[in-house]
Formats: C-alpha cells, sequence, structure tokens
C-alpha cells in the first residue's frame, strides 16, 4: 500500500481525535501499529476505543503539534481533516515537522475535502455562515496546494489518490 512503507509501519496519526481513522486502517492492515497524536485531553477516548477494540496495536502520544516538534519512530505521519483548520503558514510549518520527524524512506499522507469547482460554493456558504466567528473558517485548499508544500519541504514522489477519501502522500527521501 502507497500510506505505509512497510507491513509492520509505525504510523502517527496526527490530531488523529479519538482513533476512529486509526481504528478503520488497523482493521485493513493486520500488522500495523497506530498511534494517535493530540493533547493530553483526548487520551482517555483513545484509551476507550483502543480497549474496547481489544488493540494492543492502537496507542496515545500526548503533545502539541503548535508548540513541539513531532515525534519521531514512526514510518508514516497522517494529518486527517486537520490542516484545512489552520492558516497556510502553521499548515505549512506542520508539513515540515512530519519531513523532520520521518526517516528517510518515510510517508506522509493528507487526507482532506479537497477545493474543487463543485466545492466552490459550499465553502462560500460555511465562509458566509460563519461570518463573526474568528475560529470557525473555512480552508479548504486545492491539492495542488498540498502537492506544492511537501515538494518545498523536501518529500518527494508526491502523488494523488481520488475517491471518496481524497488524499496526498508523498515519501521521504
Amino acid at each position: 500500500d502507497c500510506l505505509f512503507p512497510t507491513r509492520d509501519a509505525r504510523w502517527l496519526d496526527v490530531g488523529g481525535g479519538d482513533g476512529f481513522v486509526a481504528e478503520e486502517l488497523l482493521a485493513v492492515h493486520p500488522e500495523l501499529h497506530a498511534d494517535v497524536y493530540n493533547l493530553a485531553a483526548a487520551e482517555p477516548l483513545v484509551r476507550a476505543r483502543s480497549e474496547k477494540l481489544g488493540h494492543r496495536r492502537l496507542g496515545f502520544y500526548p503533545g502539541n503539534f503548535l508548540e513541539e516538534p513531532l515525534p519521531s519512530g514512526y514510518d508514516t505521519i497522517s494529518f486527517v481533516r486537520v490542516l484545512h483548520d489552520w492558516p497556510a503558514d502553521i499548515a505549512r510549518t506542520l508539513v515540515t515537522k512530519a519531513f523532520d520527524a520521518l526517516p528517510s524512506g518515510g510517508t506522509i499522507f493528507v487526507c482532506e475535502e479537497f477545493r474543487n469547482a463543485e466545492r466552490l460554493a459550499i465553502q462560500f456558504f460555511w465562509t458566509y455562515f460563519l461570518v463573526g466567528f474568528d475560529t470557525c473558517v473555512s480552508r479548504l485548499r486545492e491539492r495542488e496546494w498540498y502537492e506544492e508544500a511537501f515538494t518545498r519541504a523536501g518529500f518527494v514522489d508526491v502523488a494523488f489518490r481520488p475517491g471518496g477519501f481524497e488524499v496526498v502522500f508523498a515519501r521521504k527521501p
């Protein structure tokens, strides 16, 4: 699979909420190990999901990606519906932090709703609807924005996979 460089890869899901996405991917990748990286307040949610599933392969790594480097020791780092929450400069910084944390051959992937002609009307609606709410801003970006951010950070073999869940991924040389 293009997201995980080896069958028994270690994956860090940055901002992974309660571990739902990790749970789904662990179900189809039986040798994968995933850690959700999130604020410490999310730990009980991830631990409860892990215990409910009997997963020893789902863990938690507490931290604040705005204030700290991302942890190393992972083969894959992902941002699933995370980067669109942040201004472009912060999103680029997070991509660079992922590059710094990954080993040679490591993979990054971003799964977002990428902006396209069909989604422009939706983005306009949400931007208009959220006027006055400083913390709620729609920042859907084109997939090309992510491809350029990956390349700028030093990643190679940048690729896009369309579908119900659109993914941009790349490899650290």
